[in-house]
């Protein structure tokens, strides 16, 4: 079955199979998860995928700050913000602080 004409979700599929085909398929597998997880949530708060394109930084900030409130593990938080990144094109830089492993 094809993707949807301008799936976030399929885009962010696409990107981390790429990415990983040096990778292990443990690291595939947790940003594949990571990706799901991410566009359950950014549905659930009714963020389309346009919202989420104009300005992807800000929608993976608001997620990491969802996970933090949620009090996932800082290595947690991590692991998926770097799958969400990877998804979504963007480079971590500057995702990672707020109650991550940068901060300590």
């Amino acid at each position: 079955m094809a993707r949807k004409e301008g799936s976030l979700g399929g885009e962010m599929r696409m990107r981390v199979n790429e990415h990983c085909k040096d990778k292990s398929n443990k690291t595939r597998r947790n940003y594949l998860k990571a990706c799901a997880s991410f566009d359950r949530w950014r549905k659930s708060l009714g963020l389309s995928n346009s919202v989420v394109r104009k300005d992807r930084s800000e929608a993976v900030e608001k997620w990491r700050d969802a996970l933090i409130a949620e009090g996932y593990a800082v290595s947690t938080v991590h692991t998926y913000i770097a799958g969400i990144a990877c998804g979504l094109g963007i480079d971590m830089t500057g995702l990672t602080h707020s109650g991550t492993s940068e901060d300590k």
